[in-house]
């Protein structure tokens, strides 16, 4: 998996933010609620047109949000004046890994982590102790421009640090975040929280390989999202996109989006839609995955479209009880 942009705006991993709550802070019309559920009024309110003039199944991004006049350059926000566009956009974080770092597989230590070298499922058969999946931050790298994840079967994986686990035969990949895992004198591990927003647009450039088997995903995730009995408020899983899967039987695209919180297991509560693409993601292209969250409900779209019915998801949240509006 490669990974060309990673951007963020307060708002490439893109980020961004907008100063003010200029997007929600609108009253909802009384439209039908099988035409419209209220997200949509967010772009109806931006461009200024009633819901007989647009194709609400295919809104855009710029429907939603204008992000012209922000620079596609890496940057991060670390305070003081913002540049803001004429609708009060500015980034805060973005990175085009145009720079490669001689430590941390290349990427921006103050910004990101690479998973903990560790055992993420162990073989389920005892015979063949070799089907386990191991995490290493080896699998993780920068090159021309783009930060590449691989996953793959080593049977003489040669780490120096898997290999004082004993981890040298198995299935390996890798990943990478902006929290730090530090161990703690417990045992177990603290995280740092290296860089952190909320509410925003988020989005991502990502072109996956045509191989079975390969599970991916762009996620946000407090550190008190395992902490149960607060409804999510202390902290919620979004998983922009998340794909344990290829393609269907009849060789179409599929994507997952979901929110997870109250912890996992018995205890985690879970809302999330698995729809049928359009589009193939597995043609060779990068492909644009991103979420527009606001105080009131989440977006997100696929290749900057989100699709009305089974293509895309948006949810409404309402004192953190969440419902899927299709």
């Amino acid at each position: 998996m490669k990974i060309k942009k990673l951007f963020v705006i307060v708002g490439s991993v893109l980020l961004v933010a907008i100063s003010g709550v200029l997007l929600v802070g609108c009253s909802m019309p009384s439209y039908d609620a099988f035409t419209l559920n209220g997200w949509e009024y967010i772009a109806l309110n931006n461009l200024g047109k009633s819901a007989d003039e647009v194709d609400i199944t295919k809104l855009k991004v710029s429907d939603f949000i204008n992000l012209s006049g922000i620079s596609n350059d890496t940057y991060l926000y670390k305070g003081g004046n913002k540049s803001e566009n004429n609708s009060g956009w500015y980034a805060t974080f973005i990175d085009n890994f145009d720079i490669t770092y001689s430590e941390n597989s290349g990427l921006n230590p103050d910004i990101w982590a690479t998973s903990r070298h560790d055992i993420r499922h162990k073989s389920n058969k005892k015979s063949h102790p070799e089907y386990a999946n191991y995490w290493c931050s080896e699998m993780v790298s920068v090159k021309d421009g783009k930060a590449v994840v691989r996953a793959a079967y080593d049977g003489n994986h040669t780490c120096p640090v898997c290999t004082a686990n004993g981890y040298t035969k198995g299935r390996f990949t890798g990943g990478f975040e902006t929290r730090a895992e530090v161990k703690n004198d417990n045992g177990g591990f603290d995280s740092n929280i290296l860089w952190g927003q909320a509410f925003g647009y988020y989005e991502t450039s990502i072109k996956f390989p045509d191989k079975d088997g390969m599970w991916s995903a762009f996620w946000l995730q407090g550190n008190e999202m395992r902490e149960t009995g607060f409804d999510g408020i202390d902290g919620t899983e979004i998983d922009v996109y998340e794909s344990a899967f290829r393609k269907n039987n009849k060789k179409v695209s599929r994507m997952g989006h979901a929110l997870l919180w109250d912890g996992y297991g018995d205890s985690a509560k879970v809302s999330g839609h698995i729809g049928k693409l359009e589009q193939n993601l597995y043609d060779g292209n990068f492909h644009t995955f991103s979420l527009l969250w606001t105080p009131d409900c989440y977006i997100f779209f696929i290749d900057r479209i989100c699709y009305l019915g089974n293509k895309c998801w948006r949810c409404l949240q309402s004192s953190r009880i969440f419902k899927i509006y299709k």
